[in-house]
Protein backbone atom coordinates (compact mmCIF):
# COMPACT_ATOMS: atom_id res chain seq x y z
CA UNK A 1 0.00 0.00 0.00
CA UNK A 2 1.08 3.55 -0.72
CA UNK A 3 1.25 5.63 2.45
CA UNK A 4 -0.36 9.07 2.05
CA UNK A 5 -0.28 10.31 5.65
CA UNK A 6 1.89 9.41 8.63
CA UNK A 7 1.51 10.99 12.06
CA UNK A 8 3.56 10.12 15.14
CA UNK A 9 4.20 11.57 18.60
CA UNK A 10 2.33 14.74 17.71
CA UNK A 11 1.90 17.69 20.02
CA UNK A 12 0.60 21.18 19.30
CA UNK A 13 0.77 24.20 21.57
CA UNK A 14 -1.47 27.22 21.02
CA UNK A 15 -0.10 30.75 21.66
CA UNK A 16 -2.10 30.92 24.92
CA UNK A 17 -0.22 27.85 26.20
CA UNK A 18 -3.04 25.33 25.70
CA UNK A 19 -1.54 22.10 24.44
CA UNK A 20 -3.01 19.22 22.50
CA UNK A 21 -1.10 16.02 22.99
CA UNK A 22 -1.70 13.32 20.37
CA UNK A 23 1.01 10.99 21.77
CA UNK A 24 -0.26 7.43 21.50
CA UNK A 25 -2.59 8.48 18.68
CA UNK A 26 -0.13 7.69 15.90
CA UNK A 27 -1.64 6.65 12.59
CA UNK A 28 -1.08 6.20 8.89
CA UNK A 29 -3.46 6.58 5.98
CA UNK A 30 -2.87 4.44 2.93
CA UNK A 31 -4.09 5.13 -0.58
CA UNK A 32 -7.71 4.06 -0.97
CA UNK A 33 -8.51 4.23 2.75
CA UNK A 34 -11.24 6.36 4.26
CA UNK A 35 -10.39 7.53 7.74
CA UNK A 36 -12.75 9.25 10.14
CA UNK A 37 -11.53 11.12 13.20
CA UNK A 38 -14.09 11.28 15.97
CA UNK A 39 -14.02 13.10 19.27
CA UNK A 40 -15.84 15.64 21.39
CA UNK A 41 -15.72 19.39 20.75
CA UNK A 42 -12.34 20.81 21.63
CA UNK A 43 -10.51 17.48 21.37
CA UNK A 44 -8.27 18.68 18.52
CA UNK A 45 -9.87 17.26 15.37
CA UNK A 46 -9.79 20.55 13.43
CA UNK A 47 -6.32 21.34 14.78
CA UNK A 48 -5.07 17.97 13.55
CA UNK A 49 -6.48 18.63 10.08
CA UNK A 50 -4.85 22.09 10.07
CA UNK A 51 -1.55 20.41 10.94
CA UNK A 52 -2.01 17.96 8.04
CA UNK A 53 -2.64 20.88 5.69
CA UNK A 54 0.41 22.81 6.91
CA UNK A 55 -1.76 25.66 8.20
CA UNK A 56 -0.33 25.02 11.66
CA UNK A 57 3.12 23.68 12.65
CA UNK A 58 3.47 20.92 15.26
CA UNK A 59 5.34 21.71 18.47
CA UNK A 60 6.62 18.14 18.61
CA UNK A 61 6.37 14.97 16.59
CA UNK A 62 6.35 14.08 12.95
CA UNK A 63 3.81 14.59 10.17
CA UNK A 64 4.26 13.43 6.61
CA UNK A 65 1.68 14.08 3.93
CA UNK A 66 2.48 12.59 0.52
CA UNK A 67 6.07 12.20 1.71
CA UNK A 68 6.69 15.75 2.92
CA UNK A 69 6.25 17.83 6.04
CA UNK A 70 3.24 19.99 5.14
CA UNK A 71 4.31 22.86 7.41
CA UNK A 72 7.54 23.39 5.46
CA UNK A 73 6.99 21.79 2.05
CA UNK A 74 3.28 22.18 1.28
CA UNK A 75 4.05 23.79 -2.09
CA UNK A 76 5.46 20.45 -3.26
CA UNK A 77 2.16 18.62 -2.68
CA UNK A 78 -0.59 21.25 -2.68
CA UNK A 79 -1.95 20.26 -6.08
CA UNK A 80 -2.31 16.66 -4.89
CA UNK A 81 -4.45 17.56 -1.84
CA UNK A 82 -8.04 18.74 -1.70
CA UNK A 83 -9.51 20.28 1.44
CA UNK A 84 -12.90 21.34 2.73
CA UNK A 85 -12.60 23.50 5.82
CA UNK A 86 -15.04 23.45 8.73
CA UNK A 87 -16.08 27.01 7.87
CA UNK A 88 -16.34 26.70 4.10
CA UNK A 89 -16.98 30.44 3.77
CA UNK A 90 -13.29 31.01 4.54
CA UNK A 91 -12.25 29.13 1.40
CA UNK A 92 -14.80 30.59 -1.01
CA UNK A 93 -13.11 33.67 -2.40
CA UNK A 94 -14.31 34.30 -5.95
CA UNK A 95 -17.27 36.39 -7.17
CA UNK A 96 -19.00 33.49 -8.97
CA UNK A 97 -19.24 29.77 -8.27
CA UNK A 98 -17.48 28.90 -11.57
CA UNK A 99 -14.62 31.27 -10.74
CA UNK A 100 -14.24 29.79 -7.29
CA UNK A 101 -14.25 26.16 -8.41
CA UNK A 102 -11.77 26.95 -11.21
CA UNK A 103 -9.42 28.88 -8.88
CA UNK A 104 -6.93 26.07 -8.19
CA UNK A 105 -6.50 24.75 -11.73
CA UNK A 106 -6.17 28.33 -13.04
CA UNK A 107 -3.46 29.06 -10.47
CA UNK A 108 -1.69 25.77 -11.20
CA UNK A 109 -1.44 26.79 -14.87
CA UNK A 110 -3.86 24.30 -16.41
CA UNK A 111 -4.91 24.97 -20.00
CA UNK A 112 -8.19 26.84 -20.42
CA UNK A 113 -9.99 23.96 -22.15
CA UNK A 114 -8.83 21.51 -19.44
CA UNK A 115 -10.11 23.85 -16.73
CA UNK A 116 -13.51 24.07 -18.40
CA UNK A 117 -13.79 20.27 -18.62
CA UNK A 118 -12.68 19.74 -15.00
CA UNK A 119 -15.01 22.42 -13.60
CA UNK A 120 -18.02 21.33 -15.65
CA UNK A 121 -17.41 17.71 -14.65
CA UNK A 122 -17.23 18.37 -10.89
CA UNK A 123 -20.23 20.75 -10.95
CA UNK A 124 -22.21 18.06 -12.77
CA UNK A 125 -21.15 15.30 -10.35
CA UNK A 126 -22.24 17.40 -7.37
CA UNK A 127 -25.45 18.45 -9.16
CA UNK A 128 -24.68 22.18 -8.85
CA UNK A 129 -24.20 23.15 -12.50
CA UNK A 130 -27.20 25.48 -12.16
CA UNK A 131 -25.21 27.51 -9.59
CA UNK A 132 -22.15 28.22 -11.77
CA UNK A 133 -23.00 31.90 -12.37
CA UNK A 134 -24.31 32.59 -8.85
CA UNK A 135 -22.59 34.62 -6.14
CA UNK A 136 -21.41 31.98 -3.62
CA UNK A 137 -22.09 34.02 -0.50
CA UNK A 138 -25.79 34.31 -1.40
CA UNK A 139 -26.22 30.53 -1.56
CA UNK A 140 -27.65 28.34 1.19
CA UNK A 141 -25.26 26.69 3.64
CA UNK A 142 -25.55 23.35 1.87
CA UNK A 143 -24.94 24.91 -1.53
CA UNK A 144 -21.85 26.73 -0.22
CA UNK A 145 -20.55 23.46 1.20
CA UNK A 146 -21.01 21.82 -2.21
CA UNK A 147 -19.11 24.69 -3.84
CA UNK A 148 -16.25 24.20 -1.36
CA UNK A 149 -16.27 20.47 -2.06
CA UNK A 150 -16.27 21.11 -5.81
CA UNK A 151 -13.22 23.35 -5.40
CA UNK A 152 -11.50 20.61 -3.40
CA UNK A 153 -12.28 17.90 -5.94
CA UNK A 154 -11.74 19.81 -9.21
CA UNK A 155 -8.09 18.79 -9.65
CA UNK A 156 -8.85 15.16 -8.73
CA UNK A 157 -6.57 15.11 -5.67
CA UNK A 158 -4.90 11.99 -4.30
CA UNK A 159 -5.82 13.02 -0.76
CA UNK A 160 -9.03 14.72 0.34
CA UNK A 161 -9.14 16.24 3.84
CA UNK A 162 -12.56 17.34 5.07
CA UNK A 163 -13.51 18.99 8.34
CA UNK A 164 -17.22 18.40 9.07
CA UNK A 165 -17.97 18.13 5.35
CA UNK A 166 -21.62 17.18 5.68
CA UNK A 167 -22.68 20.23 7.65
CA UNK A 168 -25.80 21.64 5.98
CA UNK A 169 -25.82 18.83 3.38
CA UNK A 170 -28.99 16.90 2.62
CA UNK A 171 -29.00 13.08 3.02
CA UNK A 172 -29.13 12.44 -0.74
CA UNK A 173 -25.98 14.47 -1.37
CA UNK A 174 -24.18 12.85 1.57
CA UNK A 175 -24.41 9.52 -0.20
Amino acid sequence: MEELVKVSNLKFKYPDGTALNFHGQDFTVDKGERVVILGPNGSGKSTLLSLLLGILRASEGDIEVLGVNPASDYEKVRERIGAVLQNVDLQIIAPRVWDDVSFSPRNYGYKKQDIEVLVDDVLDKLDITHLKDKVPHYLSGGERTKVGLAGALVTKPELLIMDEPFEHIDPTCRR
